[in-house]
C-alpha cells in the first residue's frame, strides 16, 4: 500500500487540475478526468522549476502541461493522455517515460534531444521536436497530422511519416537531401538550398517559402506541385534549363 495523503499533498504542491483525480491505492499512480497543469514555471519569477515529476501518473483524459519546468526526466509521465502533451522549454536529454498514446498534440520543443528514440507510439494530431540537437527524425509515429521539426541538425528527412495530412514545417535545418520525404503532405516549408535535390517537393499539395528561394525556382515548383513522381521528369527538365541543374534531382 502506498501513502496516498503525502502523494495527494506532493500533488496539490505542484500541480493543478481540472476534473477529479484519483490515486491507486497499490501503484501510487495519479489519474485525472480532466487536465493536469504543472505550477511550477521557472521563466514567470525567475524561481527554478523542478527536476522530476515528483509524483506518478496513470491516465489523464485531456492535458498534461509540463512546460517550462526545467525537468530533465519524463520518469512517472502518464502512459496515456486523451488530448495535449506538452513537456516543452524544459531540460531533456532523453524522452523515457513519454505516454505511449496521446490524443491531441505531443510537443518536446526547446529541449536538448539527441535523438526522438521513446517518444509516443500514436500522436493522433501535431507531433512538434522543434528547436533541439536532432539529426534524424527516427521513431516519429508512423501516421501525425502535422510534423513540426524546425531548428534542428537534420540533414535529411529520414524517418518522417509516409503520410502527414496537415504541415511539414522543417526550416532552419542543413538539409542536404529530401530523403524520407512523406509520400503525401499538404503543406510543406522548407528553406532553399542550390545543392538539395528538390523534385520530392512534389509530394506536396502546397508550399509555403522559407528563406533564399530564387523566383525561377519557386515558380517552376508550383507548377508540378501534388504530381509527385509523375511530373518530376518534367519539372527536372524546366529546373535544369533555368540553371538550377542541382535541385533537378529526386
Amino acid at each position: 500500500m502506498v501513502d496516498i495523503l503525502k502523494i495527494k499533498k506532493t500533488f496539490d504542491q505542484y500541480y493543478s487540475h481540472t476534473g477529479k483525480i484519483s490515486i491507486d491505492p497499490n501503484t501510487g499512480l495519479i489519474s485525472c478526468t480532466g487536465s493536469v497543469v504543472s505550477k511550477t514555471k521557472r521563466y514567470l519569477d525567475g524561481t527554478p522549476g523542478i527536476k522530476n515529476l515528483r509524483v506518478r501518473f496513470g491516465k489523464i483524459r485531456y492535458d498534461f502541461v509540463v512546460k517550462h519546468t526545467d525537468l530533465v526526466s519524463l520518469d512517472g509521465a502518464p502512459s496515456w493522455v486523451g488530448r495535449d502533451f506538452l513537456c516543452g522549454h524544459n531540460q531533456l536529454t532523453s524522452l523515457l517515460g513519454s505516454p505511449k498514446h496521446v490524443g491531441g498534440d505531443f510537443n518536446c520543443d526547446n529541449n536538448q534531444l539527441q535523438s526522438l528514440e521513446h517518444c509516443p507510439k500514436s500522436v493522433v494530431a501535431n507531433f512538434s521536436c522543434m528547436t533541439n540537437e536532432l539529426s534524424s527524425l527516427e521513431h516519429v509515429p508512423e501516421k501525425v497530422r502535422g510534423l513540426f521539426c524546425m531548428e534542428n541538425k537534420l540533414v535529411s528527412l529520414h524517418g518522417a511519416p509516409k503520410t502527414i495530412t496537415g504541415e511539414l514545417r522543417a526550416w532552419g535545418n542543413p538539409l542536404e537531401s529530401l530523403e524520407g520525404m512523406p509520400t503525401e503532405v499538404k503543406i510543406l516549408w522548407i528553406d532553399y538550398s542550390p545543392t538539395v535535390p528538390l523534385l520530392r517537393c512534389l509530394n506536396a499539395k502546397n508550399m509555403v517559402q522559407g528563406t533564399r528561394w530564387p523566383r525561377e525556382v519557386w515558380a517552376i515548383l508550383q507548377k508540378y506541385l501534388g504530381q509527385g513522381q509523375s511530373g518530376a521528369i518534367a519539372c527536372a527538365a524546366e529546373l535544369a534549363q533555368a540553371g538550377f541543374k542541382s535541385n533537378a534531382r529526386w
